[in-house]
């Protein structure tokens, strides 16, 4: 049996199912300029095995190369040749991976838990197809074409929504396979582990034959004809699901071409079209849809708890009314203030940092910041006269941004008094102030016994206001369900995302039944109290104490 580093790839024809997974990769390499593919699944369903075994039908010259997720800035780039600057004393460039994957494929395992800064040079590098160095001394520049596969388990983390339109495709996988698919996994499996190489001869002839379909393809590919009339197709199926910009469109046109070559006909028809749309489209769509089926503003309201006094239809689901919407944040429901990160780092990693901290101020003399990194250019010009090497640190800052968790109550008492109204209002001007300083928002919902997610967590978005007046309201306050979710999740986001605040937003009247006593909530969080009762009974006053939030009052 081979080692593991010289062991063949699981062969991509002996892949049990996934159809559209395997059309989606076909397109991708007959067509690189469709810009990529994003892979998203649960863990086990084959999302790196199918995307690793793309590699045997690359061009001569293509490689599939794959970006580490803990991968530094240096080793994506390019970096300084340290050997021929110890040797020679000369600055020259080591070219890194986005070198490597000129012409090929660039994988990513677990996309969306990226670093921010890689993912600042990915798109600059995707969007220019040049990759420009210029640090430690080094100017330097290279063509950087690549196409662009990640694989992702949304239950992870979020994906940046301008890597996320990068990607020309995309596909969630659904793991629904028979008992006898499963059974075919399993024996497929264990045959290759035993002996890959005669597992892998066992499928030459399909990969041989599935090589030979994918050239032809590409060679058909510039000959492949499409009508206007199809074309016009495209354009108002584009139009109609409210995707952003015109990438969409020429990504699903080179899709529709480039299956028609796979399935080896001279033309585009409404078939192909078909079949790449929700390739093109899924990811694209920003059309708002309620979290639940909301009746709309003329159907009968539902019946109200007899607390709730009458009120228009509007007004009973929360809609903004016009001057509200106008008014954008209040005054007094200020943003605020940027206050130090709550450190979530694991004990290794605060250990890390405070010893690498210490030997620094060692050697400077002074305390240099929480991160740190080598300036090689100074100090081999610092050094270039002496034996021994004396390094200079340089402060290596990574960029912070904020994300707003909003908490909005749409039980049925808060729909006296346009209170839930108001609310959105207010919830609207953070997303509204959110946009504008480039942060990140998140809205979760909670009523009726149930919470969940109106607006998951993204870069905010322009204007979620179509979204919040969908939003039905009624029922009872699943507070404590509510909380305990988004507590879930802030675990989940503080390990993935140490640097960035996180601020949360809690809209409610504290009318709740479930008791809070042992729930330890440690997120910095604003109460925002949506009481409407003319004299006020404190429940929400209470309710931040217990939580340690501070307390204001909607107007």
């Amino acid at each position: 049996m081979p080692d593991a580093m010289n062991r063949p790839g699981f062969p991509f024809s002996a892949v049990v199912g996934q159809a559209t997974l395997k059309t989606a990769l076909l397109l991708t390499s007959i067509d690189p300029n469709l810009g990529g593919l994003l892979i998203s699944g649960t863990r086990g369903s084959a999302k790196s095995t199918l995307a690793r075994s793309l590699a045997d039908f690359l061009p001569e010259h293509g490689r599939l190369i794959t970006l580490p997720l803990g991968a530094a800035e240096e080793q994506l780039i390019g970096s300084l040749d340290l050997q021929s600057a110890l040797k020679d004393k000369h600055v020259t460039f080591n070219p890194g991976i986005l070198h490597k994957a000129h012409q090929g494929i660039l994988y990513i395992d677990e996309v969306n838990l990226l670093a921010d800064h890689l993912v600042d040079i990915l798109l600059d590098a995707a969007a220019s197809g040049v990759n420009y160095i210029e640090r430690d001394g080094i100017s330097h520049q290279h063509a950087a074409q690549f196409m662009l596969i990640g694989t992702m388990n949304p239950d992870e983390g979020i994906i940046r929504p301008q890597l996320l339109d990068r990607f020309g495709l995309s596909v969630d996988i659904q793991t629904h396979l028979t008992a006898s698919e499963r059974l075919q996994v399993m024996e497929r499996r264990l045959a290759f582990e035993q002996d890959p190489i005669q597992f892998c001869a066992d499928y030459a002839p399909q990969q041989t034959a599935l090589k030979h379909r994918i050239v032809s393809a590409r060679h058909q590919l510039a000959h492949i004809a499409i009508s206007t009339e199809l074309k016009l197709t495209i354009a108002q199926a584009c139009i109609d699901a409210q995707v952003e910009g015109l990438r969409a469109d020429i990504t699903w046109l080179r899709a529709a071409m480039a299956h028609a070559a796979l399935t080896q006909n001279a033309s585009v028809s409404a078939s192909d079209i078909e079949a790449v749309r929700p390739l093109v489209l899924k990811h694209r769509q920003t059309s708002p849809q309620p979290p639940d089926s909301a009746p709309p503003p003329q159907s009968p309201p539902p019946a109200k708890p007899q607390h709730v006094k009458a009120a228009n239809p509007q007004g009973d689901w929360g809609q903004m009314p016009s001057e509200q919407v106008k008014a954008g944040p209040i005054k007094r429901l200020a943003m605020p203030a940027n206050a130090p990160a709550r450190e979530k780092a694991t004990t290794t990693q605060t250990a890390f940092v405070r010893t690498g901290q210490q030997q620094i101020s060692q050697r400077q003399g002074a305390h240099p910041g929480p991160l740190t990194a080598i300036n090689w250019f100074k100090t081999f010009a610092s050094s270039k006269h002496t034996p021994h090497l004396q390094p200079i640190f340089k402060h290596h800052r990574p960029h912070q941004t904020r994300l707003h968790l909003i908490l909005l109550d749409t039980s049925g008492s808060t729909m006296a008094h346009h209170a839930l109204a108001k609310a959105k209002g207010l919830v609207a001007g953070i997303s509204e102030q959110a946009y504008l300083a480039r942060e990140h928002c998140a809205v979760m919902v909670f009523g009726n016994q149930t919470c969940d997610w109106l607006i998951k967590p993204q870069r905010a978005p322009q204007d979620c206001r179509p979204l919040l007046n969908l939003t039905p309201a009624g029922g009872g306050t699943p507070l404590r369900t509510a909380l305990i979710q988004a507590q879930q999740w802030i675990q989940r986001f503080t390990r993935q995302c140490p640097t960035q605040h996180l601020h949360t937003w809690l809209f409610t009247d504290g009318r709740v039944s479930d008791g809070l006593q042992d729930l330890h909530w440690t997120t910095p969080t604003t109460l925002v109290d949506m009481e409407t009762h003319a004299v006020p009974l404190g429940r929400s006053q209470r309710l931040a104490a217990q939580l340690k939030a501070e307390y204001v009052v909607a107007p």
